[in-house]
Formats: C-alpha cells, sequence, structure tokens
C-alpha cells in the first residue's frame, strides 16, 4: 500500500535555524486550495481515468476534467515562479509531486520548472497503483 508523504507529515516545529517555513502565514487557504486541486482534480481523475474496467464515456470525462485541470494551473502559473506566496510553500512541493505520478504518462515532466506541463499531454499511461 502507497501512503503518500506530504509536507503536512514533518511537524511544523521541525526546521533547520533560519530557513523559511513552507506554510507562511496568511498562504494556508491557498495551500489548502491546490492540496485540493491536486488530489481532487489530478489524482482521482488521473485514477478514474485508467481504472479496470472504466467505460470508454467515464475515461473520456474524467481525462477532459484531468487535462482542463492541468491547462487551467497552465494559465495561473504563466509568468509565476510559485503557485503561492511568490516563494517555494508546500503547493510547490503537493504540485510537483501529484505531476511526478503522472510522469509515466507525459512526455514533458523534464521540464525547469516541473508544473510545466502542456494540457495536450495524454495520460494512457497513468497506472492506479499510486
Amino acid at each position: 500500500m502507497h501512503v503518500p508523504l506530504t509536507p503536512r507529515d514533518a511537524p511544523s516545529t521541525v526546521r533547520p535555524a533560519g530557513r523559511a517555513s513552507l506554510y507562511p502565514s496568511g498562504a494556508e487557504s491557498r495551500i489548502e486550495a491546490v492540496e485540493r486541486i491536486c488530489a481532487e482534480d489530478i489524482r482521482r481523475a488521473a485514477r478514474r481515468a485508467v481504472e479496470a474496467g472504466a467505460d470508454p464515456a467515464g475515461r473520456a470525462a474524467a481525462l477532459e476534467q484531468l487535462l482542463g485541470t492541468l491547462g487551467r494551473l497552465e494559465r495561473y502559473l504563466a509568468g509565476e515562479e510559485y503557485p503561492v506566496a511568490g516563494r517555494l510553500t508546500a503547493a510547490d512541493i503537493e504540485l510537483w509531486a501529484a505531476l511526478v505520478q503522472l510522469a509515466p504518462c507525459t512526455a514533458v515532466v523534464s521540464t525547469p520548472r516541473p508544473y510545466d506541463v502542456s494540457p495536450a499531454t495524454r495520460c494512457s499511461g497513468v497506472t492506479s497503483g499510486g
């Protein structure tokens, strides 16, 4: 059984001196929104798209949701280095992890910013085991 490890799994008090928090004050709701997008719109849609026995209409709907989400993220991140607070936060890590799980079905994950994924990317290779 795969148990995802996220920044929330680590105590917030554990960080080297002088290091910024992954959960900056005031950014909590935006970070949670990215976490929801990753869990519900990316991971769940990818899983639904490849489930054994999924009907063609269900697969098409799941792929449409997944590709639509990736397209919205791409437009939102255009010109932005980070999705939340203008710096590295837990949202970056969560988004990166969700997109890495799609790596078997993408051709452009090896870009300098891991969330630069074209909405035209196809996800026929995602497995439901992750």
